[in-house]
């Protein structure tokens, strides 16, 4: 569904559900503690959030491969990402990803492990390492195996390649880098580079998260840092960069994002050398992979071990916007101007309700009522991760024989108490904001049958 006709439902059901809430419900409520009850009564049953595994290293065709394989299934992820050298040695990919991943693959290869179609589209997204490059047959068998992104898979197909592609999958927006062939050839290496700026740029997903096989930063005392793929990933607009190539974990801020080592897949353990700058969690004692919890509000990683011992978890919120607006009514006629905040972002999309069944998507609209009268306005201010927040106010317009002097109001809103309830006709969301007057809004937000904001007080 697109973005206009989803806008569209949003204004035609907002006004259908202000009726039934305001006049029907709200105003037979006794208190404030009474209407939010009777909010509740609406919420949707929740739903899992999306769940993805991350490995690394992992090629080996050994009882520690297969450990890890079982750790990752018993979370029952939606899919597998992989930071590279998914084979060693002369063993080949049925061998070592089939015979461990086959419930994931669709469009894969055809072997004695694994017909390659268990998954009824593809749940399993590799990267490219040095090893898929040159052992076996290299790169010929790597791209003769998989099929990438894979059919029915959401992707932009901007990279007209299977060495790098991108992909997204509930609230992430995955980008897939070859740094093999960008270590090995520069033109190879400008041309993913421009491509990844380009389309992390003009991503609208909630996260953005590149992974690839070289750590830009590690620890370790074999491979350690790879300077040549330190490129500015988070003035790009990623918000974490997954890499192997060490086998260990580790878990470092650097250049304003976080970056993560995970080569524990089951091939060998390495050692750690001088922490690097940043490197806030290293772990070398067991074989794991990381868990992945993403929601339109947070994305969680952790790094849990064979043995299920969750090593380290981080967190990344995205913190809800705050909608604010002023105005300034001379007679029928108001200017309003949007004066919102978000700390962490910046807000893409504004809905207005003038409280008298007009409504307005520009930033700073006008608006002339047919009569004089007070109307409770309302903004709902989205940012560019997808969260959102509501504020109204109540305002006075005059008639021009009227001698009241021009209104105007700032952050401020109006007393008394109102309810509002913004639906999109699928029912993949709904935005609850009571208002317990002061300017007071407390704000609810369910989307695809989950509840995924916490409560949200502001002063507006």
């Amino acid at each position: 569904m697109s973005a206009e006709t989803q806008k569209k439902q949003h204004h035609i059901f907002k006004e259908l559900m202000q009726d039934l809430h305001t006049a029907h419900i709200f105003k037979k409520a006794k208190n404030i503690f009474v209407a939010i009850i009777l909010c509740l009564c609406f919420v949707p049953s929740a739903i899992a959030q999306s769940l993805f595994a991350a490995i690394g290293d992992y090629g080996d065709r050994s009882a520690d491969e297969g450990n890890v394989a079982g750790l990752v299934y018993s979370w029952n992820p939606d899919f597998i990402i992989t930071a590279g050298d998914n084979r060693y040695g002369s063993r080949n990919f049925d061998e070592t990803v089939g015979q461990f991943y086959c419930d994931s693959l669709s469009e894969a290869g055809n072997g004695t492990y694994c017909t390659g179609s268990n998954s009824s589209t593809n749940a399993f997204f590799p990267s490219l390492g040095n090893h898929d490059y040159n052992d076996g047959d290299g790169l010929i068998e790597y791209l003769g195996y998989f099929t990438l992104p894979g059919a029915g898979v959401e992707t932009t197909g901007t990279s007209g390649s299977e060495r790098y592609y991108d992909f997204i999958r509930g609230p992430v927006h995955f980008f897939v880098i070859d740094s093999q062939g960008a270590l090995t050839s520069t033109p190879d290496k400008n041309t993913q580079i421009n491509w990844l700026r380009a389309h992390l740029a003009a991503s609208n997903a909630p996260w953005q998260i590149v992974y690839l096989h070289h750590a830009p930063y590690s620890s370790a005392a074999v491979h350690g840092s790879n300077t040549a793929m330190q490129w500015p990933f988070a003035s790009w607009g990623a918000d974490a960069v997954i890499a192997g190539h060490d086998h260990t974990y580790e878990r470092i801020f650097a250049a304003g994002i976080v970056y993560f080592v995970n080569g524990l897949g089951g091939r060998s353990i390495y050692d750690f050398g001088i922490p690097v700058p940043g490197s806030q969690v290293r772990y070398n004692d067991d074989y794991g992979a990381m868990r992945v919890n993403a929601s339109d509000l947070s994305i969680t990683f952790e790094f849990i071990s064979t043995s299920g011992n969750i090593i380290d978890t981080y967190t990344i919120k995205n913190a809800a916007p705050s909608a604010a607006f002023t105005y300034s009514c001379t007679n029928l006629d108001c200017n309003f101007t949007e004066t919102s905040a978000d700390s962490d972002g910046s807000v893409t999309d504004w809905d207005w309700n003038f409280g008298d069944g007009n409504s307005a998507s520009t930033q700073n609209p006008a608006q002339r009522y047919a009569a004089a009268g007070t109307y409770t306005v309302s903004l709902t201010v989205t940012d560019n991760n997808g969260a959102m927040h509501s504020t109204e106010r109540l305002v006075t317009v005059t008639a021009n024989n009227d001698t009241a002097a021009p209104q105007t109001g700032g952050a401020g809103g109006g007393g008394g108490c109102s309810i509002r309830s913004h639906v999109s006709l699928d029912g993949s969301w709904l935005l609850m904001t009571i208002g317990f007057g002061a300017g007071f809004i407390r704000q609810r937000l369910w989307r695809k049958n989950r509840y995924i904001a916490n409560p949200v007080i502001s002063a507006s």
